[in-house]
């Protein structure tokens, strides 16, 4: 979904920007857990014949995982095309507007992370956060 100019940002937008960057995080925990369980699987070591089922569920370990990168691939390109037109967008905003909405929406952290970053209060991030979409004019729709 890309915005033509002039058009308003949604709250929608915003969201799906996070859902995008959760996505990720999801796809790189599945590639993990892929590779460690591919790593227990190996050419039986005697001589003795085998059915080549290793070698069958080997290639099942590729394939899932050539999606799963694709995949990955896919949404870490929409994560950047989405996450430059909010940044461009940002640039009205003051400093520490800016750097909650880029940490929230750009790097797409979670709250805690950028009150712990800012060393601010949660009410504090809040505060912030609900002024720079006021200033984004964020329709809630």
């Amino acid at each position: 979904m890309v915005r033509e100019e002039g058009d308003d940002m949604t709250k929608a937008d915003l969201t799906e920007l996070r859902r995008l960057h959760t996505a990720c995080r999801t796809i790189e925990e599945h590639i993990d857990r892929l590779r460690s369980s591919a790593e227990r699987y190996s050419a039986p070591l005697s001589g003795m014949p085998h059915a080549p089922a290793w070698q069958d569920q080997m290639a099942e370990y590729v394939a899932r995982l050539d999606d799963l990168q694709r995949r990955w691939t896919e949404i870490r390109t929409e994560i950047e095309i989405k996450g430059q037109q909010l940044e461009i967008e940002l640039q009205i905003l003051g400093p520490e507007e800016y750097r909650i909405m880029f940490m929230r929406y750009i790097e797409g952290y979670g709250w805690h992370k950028i009150q712990r970053r800012m060393h601010y209060s949660d009410r504090q991030v809040f505060r912030i956060h609900a002024a720079a979409l006021v200033k984004l004019s964020v329709n809630v729709s």
